[in-house]
């Protein structure tokens, strides 16, 4: 039988199949009757796994949302495997997040989280719950130590600080009834509105006609261009660059 071996070397990963007739395992078993679907899954896995895939990581971080707004909670989960990608029962690692200052570099970013003693379940997951109090960038580090590799997977979410009234831009009759009401005034929709109320009809621009001017089209510009070129061979050919 062929051996599979790899090997994770620094930030390389390679990849060694014992056999130079690969090719007729699938043809043989499909010329047969059979299924390759195997054959197609362990080649696709050792792609992936040679790429970096990012299905592949042993270590995940995931945000509920990419974007929230301000005062809306973030959910934040963890999943930890083990280099056969089981999950990771009772593994340590560390969490850390923090709030980017601004665009320029060198700035250093505000950490409004940070723990170092952090334990994945029975099911290599952990969860975090989070209500940024101001909005800007945040970046979230999750790092854990697997078969004696630090393994470090990062995740960024957004949170805007965007009113209310441009992320909802409907009409709401409900808040114009209770503004009406508290100033004295009247809400009325445009189906209930008075004859005493005249609208003026919106202005339409239309174009009737269209007129073009192309300037590479006269006499003057060809002229002009046919001189300057023939100016700089001239030149060219006097100080002997042709």
């Amino acid at each position: 039988m062929p051996v599979i071996a790899i090997n994770e070397i620094a930030d390389g990963r390679v990849a060694v199949v014992g056999t130079d007739s690969l090719w007729r395992w699938k043809l043989e078993h499909v010329g047969k009757g059979g299924d390759d679907r195997h054959y197609d899954q362990i080649l696709s896995n050792m792609v992936k796994w040679l790429i970096k895939d990012p299905d592949l990581d042993l270590v995940k971080v995931t945000p509920s949302a990419g974007v929230r707004a301000l005062g809306e909670s973030v959910d934040l989960e963890v999943r930890i495997f083990t280099p056969d990608y089981k999950p990771a029962n009772g593994l340590r690692f560390e969490l850390k997040i923090s709030r980017r200052q601004g665009l320029l570099q060198g700035e250093t970013p505000t950490v409004v989280y940070e723990s170092k003693d952090e334990k994945s379940n029975a099911q290599g997951r952990w969860s975090l719950t989070r209500t940024p109090t101001r909005a800007g960038v945040y970046d979230v580090t999750a790092v854990a130590k697997i078969s004696g590799r630090r393994i470090e997977a990062k995740t960024v979410f957004v949170v805007s600080d965007e009113r209310p009234e441009m992320r909802q831009v409907h009409s709401n009759t409900q808040l114009m009834d209770r503004l009406a009401n508290a100033t004295g005034g009247k809400s009325l929709s445009l189906s209930d509105r008075k004859l005493s109320l005249d609208f003026n009809p919106p202005r339409v621009n239309e174009v009737t006609n269209r007129r073009y001017h192309e300037r590479w089209n006269l006499p003057g510009i060809f002229f002009l261009g046919c001189a300057l070129f023939g100016l700089e061979w001239w030149l060219r050919r006097r100080w002997g660059f042709l």
